[in-house]
């Protein structure tokens, strides 16, 4: 029971990381237009959510996506 609930609040916060890099990704583009700052801040969050969860196949999924959409 332990590793399920472990593995949806995983996928959680994955989603939610993918989707506030994302949002901070288009504002920082829109407001600085700093293609170093948004591509640094995107690498920062792809390997902090690699170390927080890394044991989840969907955080592995979700940094190939955050990859994907930045690059």
């Amino acid at each position: 029971l332990f590793t399920v609930v472990e593995q949806g609040s995983s996928l959680v916060w994955s989603i939610y990381l993918f989707l506030l890099s994302s949002i901070f990704y288009h504002y920082a583009s829109i407001l600085l237009r700093f293609d170093f700052i948004t591509t640094v801040v995107s690498f920062t969050l792809v390997i902090f959510n690699i170390c927080t969860v890394s044991t989840s196949r969907s955080s592995i999924f979700s940094s190939q996506l955050l990859l994907f959409h930045f690059f």
